[in-house]
């Protein structure tokens, strides 16, 4: 790290110096007036001490090696940990599928069985979930009816496969993440629970203004479940929002897609 003082007349000055020896990425610790010349302090002039540190670019570059040297390696380590549960996934997708075959082909199955195997795939449930759903109707059953009264055992038995525990939410919760991880949706489903499940008072922020029609999707969404919706461009206009919106139980905010 590079330290450096500069005695100037103005700050543009300054500004110019430090650009020139230290580079763009220089940031000034602090400036200061102090008093030059004459003699016992009579006609002295007035100037600005600035000083100004910048990284040690050779110093950077070695720490910047270290850095990538070690994230090749965790990449290495994360790709063999991958791959050892992914191995451990298929035996058991494999050994549930084989559970799922001991009884034959599809066109074997009874016909409603064969109607609810269709319904769970179109749906996407998962293979290993479709598979146990299949195999205990098959094993219990032998046959079904289906009517009110079985989908009630069925619901009971698909109930311990869901997670829709939803967490003690504060009243301002904010939503982070990578682009396309499903911020926008889940807020949209935390909104639709805590208003209609929950009673609740519920606004939503969005800060999210740089994906292309992400604000008229969750408008979309806001406008379904007659929840208000405000948009910020700026900080400033984001604290505004929010201090607008304080009479609220709960204020969901979206963002834009980070790494």
């Amino acid at each position: 790290m590079k330290v450096k003082k500069y005695t100037v007349s103005d700050i543009r000055e300054a500004l110019e110096q430090i650009k020139r020896d230290l580079g763009e990425d220089a940031v000034i610790l602090s400036t200061r007036s102090i008093r030059k010349g004459g003699f016992l302090g009579i006609g002295a002039k007035r100037y600005l001490e600035v000083t100004a540190v910048c990284e040690d670019k050779s110093n950077q570059s070695r720490v910047e090696n270290n850095e990538v040297y070690k994230f090749q390696e965790l990449l290495v380590k994360n790709k063999e940990k991958r791959q050892e549960e992914e191995i451990r996934e298929l035996k058991q997708m494999i050994q549930e599928m084989k559970s799922m075959l001991s009884f034959g082909r599809q066109s074997d199955l009874p016909q409603n069985i064969q109607k609810l195997l269709k319904a769970l795939q179109a749906h996407d449930v998962d293979p290993i979930v479709t598979s146990r759903i299949i195999e205990y109707i098959r094993i219990s059953y032998g046959d079904i009816v289906i009517d009110d009264a079985f989908r009630q055992k069925l619901a009971e038995y698909v109930m311990p496969f869901m997670r829709t525990e939803v967490p003690t939410l504060d009243k301002v919760v904010l939503l982070v993440g990578p682009t396309g991880v499903g911020k926008t949706t889940t807020l949209a489903k935390l909104a639709a629970r805590l208003k209609l499940a929950e009673k609740k008072q519920i606004a939503i922020l969005t800060l999210d203004t740089y994906r292309i029609a992400a604000t008229e999707q969750l408008k979309t969404y806001a406008t379904i479940m007659d929840i208000p919706l405000r948009v910020a461009y700026t900080p400033r206009e984001a604290r505004l929002e929010l201090d607008a919106m304080h009479d609220f139980d709960t204020i969901l905010i979206d963002t834009a897609g980070r790494s």
